[in-house]
């Protein structure tokens, strides 16, 4: 019989109890991932009509559109950890391209919010959908309980990645070597 891992142990049902040790393998293959991303996009920057920031910027409108709120410039530059005037260089050059539109406030007329136009909405048949496919192709054969928990693993890795503050980064580490 092969040993039971020592993350697992089995609850006599044939069920497993979730670890409670930290998994650096999921870590590791996360970084795995992200590097090949960012070597992917070096790649293509070359073909694709929107640079890196760009495209996380019309990600965030369009997350916020679906979710029914409003997304003003500040909170494009919270989300995406740039000044205000870098976000209003990527507004500038977002509107000046198509792919969002500035309109008044419906709650404060002084202020603006940012809407996804329909080009930024609408499925591309270049470079961007290619990798799209690519990526959506690499999850064929999950059932939804693999699913699930692949993308509750993802979404704790972000909200702690998140949750880290620039000054806790900079402060001296306690209990290590």
């Amino acid at each position: 019989m092969p040993a039971t891992p020592a993350h697992t142990r089995s609850t006599g049902k044939g069920q497993r109890e979730r670890s409670q040790e930290p998994r650096p393998e999921i870590v590791e293959a996360l970084q795995e991932f992200t590097s090949a991303e960012a070597a992917m996009r070096r790649r293509s920057r070359r073909v694709l009509p929107l640079g890196e920031t760009d495209l996380l910027a019309l990600r965030h409108l369009l997350r916020d559109q679906v979710a029914g709120n409003i997304t003003r410039p500040g909170d494009l530059a919270r989300a995406l950890g740039i000044t205000t005037a870098s976000t209003t260089s990527l507004i500038d050059r977002l509107a000046r391209d198509g792919y969002l539109v500035r309109e008044n406030d419906p709650t404060d007329r002084r202020s603006i919010v940012l809407v996804p136009t329909a080009r930024a909405m609408a499925p591309s048949s270049g470079p961007e959908s290619l990798i799209q496919q690519i990526l959506l192709d690499a999850t064929v054969g999950l059932n939804d309980t693999e699913t699930g928990r692949i993308v509750e693993v993802l979404r704790r890795l972000a909200r702690a990645l998140d949750g880290i503050d620039a000054d806790a980064l900079t402060e001296p580490q306690h209990g290590g070597s």
